[in-house]
């Protein structure tokens, strides 16, 4: 379960509810929410980070789901974050079939710096080379790119 992080900027702290029973309700974390006003609208943000498993799962087409305790379901705001000024490259692969019915793969990478900038190369997988191979060989490109670019 995604697990709640500090939002940068964050304007307080919610504990759990006043009538909240841990011992029957499990743990309740700290909350950091930046208050901000959207259209018009107030919200309060929350930061999640999940877990390399989760993160694989939303890649694989998994859905992000909310749950809200109540009978009405207020307004909600969801949005993916930036990511911050200085992280590790992010390489995700994906296996697919050509329009000619070849298999293919196309690796993607997300390259640090401001604006944040995502590149892609498409490669041909060969049988005999196998999928790992034709990954590194878009892995390469993309850094030959990158380098190039002065990314």
């Amino acid at each position: 379960m995604p697990q709640p992080a500090v939002i940068e900027d964050h304007s307080r702290r919610l504990s759990a509810p006043s009538d909240w029973k841990e011992e029957e309700n499990g743990h309740c974390s700290a909350l950091f929410i930046r208050d901000v006003e959207i259209d018009g609208l107030r919200y309060m943000r929350s930061a999640w980070e999940f877990t390399p498993l989760e993160a694989h799962q939303l890649l694989a087409g998994s859905k992000m789901v909310l749950g809200i305790s109540g009978v009405t379901h207020p307004v909600c705001h969801l949005i993916v974050d930036d990511p911050p000024v200085r992280f590790d490259p992010v390489v995700v692969a994906r296996r697919f079939t050509t329009a000619h019915g070849r298999p293919a793969v196309r690796a993607e990478q997300l390259v640090p710096g401001k604006p944040v900038r995502r590149v892609w190369c498409e490669e041909p997988v060969d049988e005999a080379e196998g999928l790992g191979i034709a990954i590194g060989r878009a892995v390469d490109k993309m850094e030959q790119m990158i380098k190039e670019n002065g990314w």
